[in-house]
């Protein structure tokens, strides 16, 4: 058995002037300090494994290092596969039967992959982690560490009794650590670069806006991409939706949807208009430099009365779902980049109470079969349809797992992105209603 790297203790003292602070006896320093600590205690990590087999020989020597200071009694990692997590490493001390797969659509897991990581001390983090009952002493934190291409969810219990605070810094660490070290792993300092890069361009979680529930997710063709989506702060009773697609994919699309996305984060909610903001954005991609460079790109700005204001830029129609049916909102615009004088129009629409708008990429309806064909539209329309009664999260899954099976489980050609905006079924206890712009055009 390995013995824990001579010095390692959290009460220890590192050549470092960061100023400590204690949990009940225990040390602490900066995150920066412990980070060192880790990059230590993994230096003899052979980094020609996977993300996968590199992270389980991370955690075992994790736990072999800090299970007596911690008071850690056993980990468990579980690596996704569609739409489930598979148990795919167990360590240390286990007290019962740990399920096999945990399904990701379960409130709990759900609780967990939004979150990233989670400590029983929060009401809602405990319902969770009890209800997941992975063995006969509830995991007291669980964390996820994301890839682009794969997730992995660990799960942690202790002996007895542990500092909340404690355990957060330190897991909080230790998932940074180890999320740097798969991807450094796996692409090189470059490609690892563009992998933060694509990560920075989309929202962490969902917005929190009144009256609707709002999910999204991007999935790339190779390890970066060049779709986005992003929720924008308007004002205190308007969100901004952005979705955008750029020519071609890997590291070249995924740095012109990075200043579609800073030009973006930039002009909304300023004084320019949603037009005059598209027209600026036109000219930074038209000044790229890449002469194939073009961007479609959808652009709303939508009240919490369901009054929607938006420029399509070249981009696939959106689909509204209401009570008499579905429907495409088909007027447009040129895409981004090719016309430096283009020209913008905006529209209008209206979200009734519990409709349901979809915003996509064309990986999503472009996606093949082994004959093939496509997905299309009219898939893209059932598949929306036969869920539209599920949260909108649940949505967006059952939307990608739809297009999956399509193309029986083959890599993506193209980037693919989802985004569900719902109203819920009563409009807001707010008067004054209206159909009318929301202030900006």
């Amino acid at each position: 058995m390995r013995r824990p790297i001579a010095g390692h203790s959290l009460g220890s003292s590192f050549d470092d002037e960061d100023a400590p602070y204690g949990h009940e006896g225990v040390t602490l320093r900066s995150p920066k300090t412990l980070y060192r600590l880790f990059e230590r205690v993994f230096k003899a990590a052979n980094d020609q494994h996977g993300g996968r087999r590199l992270l389980a020989w991370c955690l075992r020597e994790f736990h072999v290092a800090f299970r007596d200071e911690l008071g850690l009694r056993g980990v468990w990692l579980y690596s996704a596969h569609r739409s489930r997590f598979h148990l795919v490493e167990q360590i240390g001390q286990c007290e019962g039967t740990p399920p096999a797969e945990l399904d990701g659509a379960r409130p709990a897991v759900r609780y967990l992959i939004e979150r990233g990581l989670v400590c029983s001390r929060d009401p809602g983090a405990l319902r969770a982690l009890d209800d997941l009952s992975v063995t006969g002493a509830h995991p007291a934190v669980a964390m996820l560490i994301a890839e682009p291409r794969a997730r992995h969810l660990v799960l942690v219990s202790f002996r007895g009794a542990f500092e909340p605070a404690t355990v957060e810094f330190v897991l909080s660490t230790l998932r940074s650590v180890l999320s740097a070290r798969i991807l450094q792993n796996r692409w090189g300092d470059s490609i690892r670069e563009a992998a933060e890069i694509q990560r920075g361009l989309l929202p962490e979680k969902p917005p929190e806006f009144p009256g609707f529930d709002i999910a999204g997710r991007s999935v790339p063709a190779e390890d970066v991409g060049g779709d986005l989506y992003d929720f924008l702060e308007i004002g205190p009773t308007t969100l901004g939706l952005a979705v955008a697609d750029a020519s071609g994919h890997g590291l070249g699309a995924a740095l012109v949807a990075r200043d579609v996305s800073v030009g973006l984060r930039m002009g909304a909610g300023g004084n320019t208009t949603a037009t005059h903001l598209l027209s600026q954005l036109n000219r930074v991609v038209h000044a790229s430099g890449m002469a194939n460079s073009f961007v479609s790109t959808f652009y709303g700005e939508l009240d919490m009365h369901g009054n929607l204001l938006y420029v399509n830029a070249g981009h696939p129609s959106p689909l509204l779902l209401h009570a008499g049916g579905i429907r495409e909102l088909s007027q447009g615009n040129v895409v981004l980049g090719p016309k430096l004088d283009a020209r913008f129009q905006h529209c209008f629409e209206h979200i009734e109470p519990g409709a349901m708008l979809m915003l996509y990429t064309d990986g999503i309806i472009e996606r093949q079969n082994a004959r093939g064909e496509m997905f299309e539209t009219g898939r893209l329309q059932e598949a929306a349809q036969r869920t539209q009664h599920k949260p909108a999260i649940e949505m967006v899954d059952a939307i990608f797992a739809a297009a999956d099976t399509f193309g029986s489980a083959m890599p993506w050609d193209d980037d693919a992105t989802v985004v569900v905006v719902k109203r819920d079924g009563a409009a807001p206890n707010q008067p004054g209603r209206t159909r009318g712009p929301l202030g900006r055009s």
